[in-house]
Protein backbone atom coordinates (compact mmCIF):
# COMPACT_ATOMS: atom_id res chain seq x y z
CA UNK A 1 0.00 0.00 0.00
CA UNK A 2 1.44 3.33 -1.05
CA UNK A 3 1.03 6.18 1.45
CA UNK A 4 1.29 9.90 0.64
CA UNK A 5 1.40 12.42 3.47
CA UNK A 6 0.63 16.06 2.76
CA UNK A 7 0.78 19.24 4.79
CA UNK A 8 -2.05 20.99 2.97
CA UNK A 9 -4.31 19.92 0.10
CA UNK A 10 -7.58 21.05 -1.40
CA UNK A 11 -9.19 17.64 -0.78
CA UNK A 12 -7.60 14.24 -0.25
CA UNK A 13 -10.22 12.70 -2.56
CA UNK A 14 -9.50 15.24 -5.28
CA UNK A 15 -5.75 14.74 -4.89
CA UNK A 16 -6.14 10.95 -5.05
CA UNK A 17 -8.14 11.15 -8.29
CA UNK A 18 -5.55 13.49 -9.82
CA UNK A 19 -2.82 11.07 -8.76
CA UNK A 20 -4.59 8.15 -10.43
CA UNK A 21 -4.71 10.06 -13.72
CA UNK A 22 -1.01 10.88 -13.63
CA UNK A 23 0.51 7.74 -12.10
CA UNK A 24 0.14 3.99 -11.99
CA UNK A 25 -0.11 2.05 -8.76
CA UNK A 26 2.38 -0.81 -9.08
CA UNK A 27 1.22 -4.30 -8.24
CA UNK A 28 4.00 -4.66 -5.66
CA UNK A 29 2.05 -2.11 -3.61
CA UNK A 30 -1.20 -4.09 -4.11
CA UNK A 31 -2.80 -1.24 -6.05
CA UNK A 32 -3.89 0.63 -2.91
CA UNK A 33 -3.17 4.25 -2.13
CA UNK A 34 -3.65 6.19 1.11
CA UNK A 35 -3.51 9.98 1.17
CA UNK A 36 -3.33 11.71 4.56
CA UNK A 37 -3.30 15.49 4.99
CA UNK A 38 -2.86 17.73 8.02
CA UNK A 39 -5.25 20.23 6.46
CA UNK A 40 -7.83 20.42 3.66
CA UNK A 41 -8.74 23.77 2.17
CA UNK A 42 -11.73 22.43 0.22
CA UNK A 43 -12.85 19.33 2.08
CA UNK A 44 -16.00 17.80 0.60
CA UNK A 45 -18.94 15.77 1.82
CA UNK A 46 -21.90 14.18 0.05
CA UNK A 47 -24.33 16.19 -2.09
CA UNK A 48 -21.99 19.16 -2.41
CA UNK A 49 -21.58 19.75 1.32
CA UNK A 50 -18.28 21.07 2.69
CA UNK A 51 -16.25 19.36 5.41
CA UNK A 52 -14.36 21.60 7.84
CA UNK A 53 -10.74 20.40 7.86
CA UNK A 54 -8.63 22.86 9.84
CA UNK A 55 -4.94 22.13 10.30
CA UNK A 56 -4.20 19.43 12.88
CA UNK A 57 -7.81 19.42 14.05
CA UNK A 58 -8.79 15.93 12.91
CA UNK A 59 -7.90 13.00 10.67
CA UNK A 60 -8.33 13.66 6.93
CA UNK A 61 -7.60 10.70 4.69
CA UNK A 62 -8.53 8.95 1.46
CA UNK A 63 -8.14 5.28 0.58
CA UNK A 64 -8.02 4.26 -3.08
CA UNK A 65 -8.97 0.63 -3.72
CA UNK A 66 -8.72 -1.25 -7.03
CA UNK A 67 -12.17 -2.67 -7.78
CA UNK A 68 -12.65 -3.93 -11.34
CA UNK A 69 -16.42 -4.44 -10.97
CA UNK A 70 -19.57 -3.09 -12.57
CA UNK A 71 -20.94 -0.06 -10.68
CA UNK A 72 -24.09 -1.93 -9.62
CA UNK A 73 -21.89 -4.46 -7.82
CA UNK A 74 -20.29 -1.70 -5.75
CA UNK A 75 -23.33 -0.06 -4.19
CA UNK A 76 -22.53 -1.33 -0.70
CA UNK A 77 -19.04 0.15 -0.54
CA UNK A 78 -20.14 3.21 1.43
CA UNK A 79 -22.02 1.21 4.09
CA UNK A 80 -19.03 -1.15 4.24
CA UNK A 81 -16.69 1.79 4.82
CA UNK A 82 -18.95 3.18 7.54
CA UNK A 83 -19.07 -0.20 9.27
CA UNK A 84 -15.27 -0.48 9.01
CA UNK A 85 -14.69 2.91 10.62
CA UNK A 86 -17.23 2.13 13.36
CA UNK A 87 -15.39 -1.11 14.16
CA UNK A 88 -11.97 0.57 14.29
CA UNK A 89 -13.18 3.40 16.52
CA UNK A 90 -14.93 0.93 18.84
CA UNK A 91 -11.76 -1.16 19.11
CA UNK A 92 -9.80 2.04 19.87
CA UNK A 93 -11.97 2.74 22.90
CA UNK A 94 -14.46 5.15 21.35
CA UNK A 95 -17.75 3.80 22.66
CA UNK A 96 -21.37 4.89 22.31
CA UNK A 97 -21.10 5.57 18.59
CA UNK A 98 -23.68 4.77 15.93
CA UNK A 99 -23.97 4.88 12.16
CA UNK A 100 -26.42 7.37 10.68
CA UNK A 101 -27.53 6.15 7.27
CA UNK A 102 -25.77 6.17 5.08
CA UNK A 103 -22.29 7.48 5.74
CA UNK A 104 -21.99 9.38 9.04
CA UNK A 105 -20.95 8.26 12.50
CA UNK A 106 -22.51 10.04 15.47
CA UNK A 107 -21.80 10.00 19.19
CA UNK A 108 -24.34 9.34 21.94
CA UNK A 109 -25.50 12.98 21.77
CA UNK A 110 -26.13 12.63 18.02
CA UNK A 111 -23.14 14.80 17.19
CA UNK A 112 -21.20 13.96 14.04
CA UNK A 113 -17.71 12.60 14.60
CA UNK A 114 -17.03 11.12 11.17
CA UNK A 115 -18.12 11.59 7.57
CA UNK A 116 -17.38 9.37 4.57
CA UNK A 117 -17.41 10.23 0.88
CA UNK A 118 -17.12 7.41 -1.68
CA UNK A 119 -16.44 8.28 -5.31
CA UNK A 120 -15.88 6.08 -8.35
CA UNK A 121 -13.23 6.09 -11.04
CA UNK A 122 -14.80 4.41 -14.07
CA UNK A 123 -13.39 3.29 -17.39
CA UNK A 124 -15.46 5.07 -20.04
CA UNK A 125 -15.19 2.34 -22.69
CA UNK A 126 -16.00 -0.68 -20.54
CA UNK A 127 -18.14 1.01 -17.89
CA UNK A 128 -16.16 -0.88 -15.25
CA UNK A 129 -15.43 0.83 -11.93
CA UNK A 130 -11.66 0.59 -11.81
CA UNK A 131 -11.11 2.21 -8.40
CA UNK A 132 -13.11 3.30 -5.37
CA UNK A 133 -11.94 6.56 -3.81
CA UNK A 134 -13.07 6.54 -0.17
CA UNK A 135 -12.58 9.72 1.83
CA UNK A 136 -12.80 9.58 5.62
CA UNK A 137 -12.82 12.59 7.94
CA UNK A 138 -12.75 11.87 11.67
CA UNK A 139 -12.87 14.47 14.42
CA UNK A 140 -9.94 13.09 16.40
CA UNK A 141 -9.25 15.19 19.51
CA UNK A 142 -10.82 18.07 17.64
CA UNK A 143 -10.95 21.52 19.20
CA UNK A 144 -14.61 22.18 18.47
CA UNK A 145 -14.22 25.88 19.26
CA UNK A 146 -12.12 26.24 16.09
CA UNK A 147 -14.99 25.04 13.89
CA UNK A 148 -17.42 27.44 12.22
CA UNK A 149 -20.21 28.49 14.57
CA UNK A 150 -22.82 26.64 12.54
CA UNK A 151 -21.00 23.35 13.23
CA UNK A 152 -20.18 23.72 16.91
CA UNK A 153 -23.60 22.43 18.03
CA UNK A 154 -23.65 19.43 15.71
CA UNK A 155 -20.02 18.24 15.70
CA UNK A 156 -18.51 15.84 18.20
CA UNK A 157 -15.04 14.46 18.72
CA UNK A 158 -13.41 11.18 19.72
CA UNK A 159 -10.21 10.35 21.58
CA UNK A 160 -8.97 6.95 20.37
CA UNK A 161 -6.34 5.03 22.27
CA UNK A 162 -3.91 5.35 19.35
CA UNK A 163 -2.36 8.17 17.34
CA UNK A 164 -4.16 9.59 14.29
CA UNK A 165 -1.44 8.06 12.11
CA UNK A 166 -2.03 4.59 13.53
CA UNK A 167 -5.78 5.12 13.35
CA UNK A 168 -5.47 5.93 9.63
CA UNK A 169 -3.62 2.68 9.03
CA UNK A 170 -6.20 0.65 10.92
CA UNK A 171 -9.04 2.32 9.02
CA UNK A 172 -7.37 1.64 5.66
CA UNK A 173 -6.92 -2.04 6.47
CA UNK A 174 -10.43 -2.51 7.85
CA UNK A 175 -12.10 -0.73 4.92
CA UNK A 176 -10.11 -2.96 2.58
CA UNK A 177 -11.36 -6.04 4.42
CA UNK A 178 -14.99 -4.90 4.58
CA UNK A 179 -14.94 -3.85 0.92
CA UNK A 180 -13.64 -7.31 0.07
CA UNK A 181 -16.60 -8.79 1.92
CA UNK A 182 -19.24 -6.83 0.01
CA UNK A 183 -17.51 -7.44 -3.32
CA UNK A 184 -17.13 -11.13 -2.52
CA UNK A 185 -19.13 -13.55 -0.43
CA UNK A 186 -19.37 -11.64 2.85
CA UNK A 187 -22.09 -9.16 1.94
CA UNK A 188 -24.56 -10.44 4.54
CA UNK A 189 -22.05 -10.10 7.37
CA UNK A 190 -21.53 -6.43 6.53
CA UNK A 191 -25.26 -5.74 6.17
CA UNK A 192 -26.03 -7.43 9.50
CA UNK A 193 -23.31 -5.53 11.34
CA UNK A 194 -24.20 -2.24 9.66
CA UNK A 195 -27.88 -2.55 10.62
CA UNK A 196 -26.94 -3.54 14.18
CA UNK A 197 -24.84 -0.39 14.56
CA UNK A 198 -27.26 1.93 12.74
CA UNK A 199 -28.92 4.39 15.12
CA UNK A 200 -31.94 5.33 13.02
CA UNK A 201 -34.08 2.22 13.46
CA UNK A 202 -37.21 3.17 15.39
CA UNK A 203 -36.52 6.91 15.11
CA UNK A 204 -38.61 9.47 13.26
CA UNK A 205 -36.73 11.04 10.37
CA UNK A 206 -37.53 13.74 7.83
CA UNK A 207 -36.32 14.26 4.27
CA UNK A 208 -36.97 16.50 1.30
CA UNK A 209 -38.67 15.16 -1.83
CA UNK A 210 -40.21 17.11 -4.72
CA UNK A 211 -40.09 20.30 -2.70
CA UNK A 212 -41.90 18.79 0.28
CA UNK A 213 -40.72 17.74 3.72
CA UNK A 214 -41.75 14.14 4.44
CA UNK A 215 -41.39 12.12 7.61
CA UNK A 216 -41.69 8.58 8.89
CA UNK A 217 -40.31 6.00 11.30
CA UNK A 218 -37.27 3.99 10.21
CA UNK A 219 -37.89 0.23 10.05
CA UNK A 220 -34.48 -0.94 8.86
CA UNK A 221 -32.61 -1.44 5.59
CA UNK A 222 -32.98 -3.57 2.48
CA UNK A 223 -30.35 -5.98 1.09
CA UNK A 224 -29.18 -3.01 -1.01
CA UNK A 225 -28.83 -0.88 2.17
CA UNK A 226 -31.77 1.30 1.16
CA UNK A 227 -33.60 2.84 4.09
CA UNK A 228 -37.09 1.53 4.90
CA UNK A 229 -39.35 4.18 6.41
CA UNK A 230 -42.95 3.74 7.57
CA UNK A 231 -45.04 6.77 6.60
CA UNK A 232 -48.74 7.55 6.80
CA UNK A 233 -49.03 6.23 3.24
CA UNK A 234 -47.10 3.03 3.92
CA UNK A 235 -43.49 1.88 3.60
CA UNK A 236 -41.15 4.03 1.53
CA UNK A 237 -37.74 2.91 0.34
CA UNK A 238 -35.07 5.61 0.23
CA UNK A 239 -32.05 4.80 -1.89
CA UNK A 240 -30.19 8.10 -1.63
CA UNK A 241 -30.32 11.59 -0.20
CA UNK A 242 -30.14 13.04 3.29
CA UNK A 243 -32.40 12.29 6.22
CA UNK A 244 -32.61 14.26 9.46
CA UNK A 245 -33.53 12.99 12.90
CA UNK A 246 -36.79 14.78 13.49
CA UNK A 247 -36.67 15.52 17.18
CA UNK A 248 -33.24 17.14 17.46
CA UNK A 249 -34.28 20.51 18.90
CA UNK A 250 -31.06 22.39 19.59
CA UNK A 251 -30.13 23.04 15.96
CA UNK A 252 -31.76 23.50 12.59
CA UNK A 253 -28.90 21.70 10.84
CA UNK A 254 -29.27 18.17 9.48
CA UNK A 255 -28.19 15.49 11.90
Amino acid sequence: MKTIRLETVDSTNTFAKRYLKENSLPSCEDGRLVVIAREQTAGRGRIGKTFSSLKDNGLYMTLVLPVGKRPEECLLLTPAAAEAVWEVLAEAGCGDLGIKWVNDILDRDLRKVCGILTEAVTDIESGIMTHAVIGVGVNVRTDLSRLPGSLQNIAGTVSPSCSPEELAGRIAERITACAGDVLGNGKQRILTAYEEHMILTGRIVTWEQDGKTLSGTVQGITPEAHLLVMTAEGIRELDSGMVSIAYRQDTKENV
